[in-house]
């Protein structure tokens, strides 16, 4: 779509959006929610300790409120006029500056929990399992009494990744289950590919987000004073809150079957 728009001679600053779902993922998504659906809050307590991924959160230098008082973003071919209906008002500026990179996690055990590691550096499965030890922290936290015994978690605790390489690769697999974590399957199956509406932790990321834009301090931020306001809202976020959006799975699973695959709601 960009590189359409931009054969045509116009330039525009629009992110570039996921394309539709197609049937065979469809059907994917279905067959697992059909398997998933019969599966109560009580099982997703009990077979799910940590739900774990990677989000960037935009880093901007200048608030919102008073920063972009004199920044447009254009809609024009070359020569055109600065028309009104070819302008409008940024909603922010970065001045370059990359977005802070955060490895977040919820756990919902006997303690209240979750996980914001802030990273500089590639998300690859080195960096990765450079920060499982502090996966592993956050995890007996929330279980002070450590991985349950027995099936089906064997004394391992369980986490729930999505089919990023990093997560899933042989390397990251064996460094997690040296510090007694699995990544949680169900029914054999690991999570699927597109379920990001029934991967609760989008949901966290995206609510934080809400309340970082909520909070924009008056004056200027550095990136370290932004990093540590991420980690604030992440590591205070209600967990009652946490617990609904747990509670919320088999409704999920049930809405994919209404939807037939598609995106649902959530």
């Amino acid at each position: 779509m960009a590189r359409a728009i931009n054969a045509l001679g116009f330039h525009s600053l629009a992110r570039r959006t996921k394309g539709v779902l197609t049937a065979p993922v469809r059907a994917i998504r279905r067959a697992f929610a059909y398997a998933m659906r019969a599966m109560t809050i009580a099982w997703w307590i009990a077979h799910v300790d940590m739900s774990l991924d990677v989000t960037t959160y935009t880093f901007s230098r200048y608030p919102r409120q008073w920063g972009n008082s004199k920044k447009k973003r254009v809609y024009r071919r070359a020569g055109e006029a600065l028309l009104p209906d070819c302008t409008a008002q940024t909603a922010k500026h970065t001045t370059g500056n990359r977005g802070v990179k955060v490895l977040g996690g919820l756990a919902w055990g006997a303690g209240e929990c979750t996980l914001a590691l802030p990273f500089d550096t590639r998300w690859n499965s080195a960096n990765f399992i450079s920060m499982v030890p502090r996966v592993e922290a956050a995890l007996w936290e929330a279980y002070p009494q450590g991985p349950r015994p027995g099936p089906p978690a064997n004394g391992y605790f369980l986490v729930l990744v999505d089919n990023d390489s990093v997560f899933q690769c042989e390397a990251s697999i064996q460094a997690l289950a040296a510090r007694r974590i699995r990544v949680a399957t169900f029914n054999g199956r690991r999570w699927p590919a597109q379920m990001q509406d029934c991967h609760i932790i989008e949901n966290f990321f995206a609510e934080c987000k809400r309340r970082l834009a909520n909070s924009n301090p008056a004056g200027l931020e550095t990136r370290a004073q932004f990093t540590t306001r991420v980690v604030h809202v992440m590591k205070n976020m209600n967990y009652s809150y946490i617990r609904s959006l747990v509670e919320s799975m088999p409704r999920r699973m049930q809405g994919v079957i209404d939807n037939s695959g598609g995106i649902t709601k959530y």
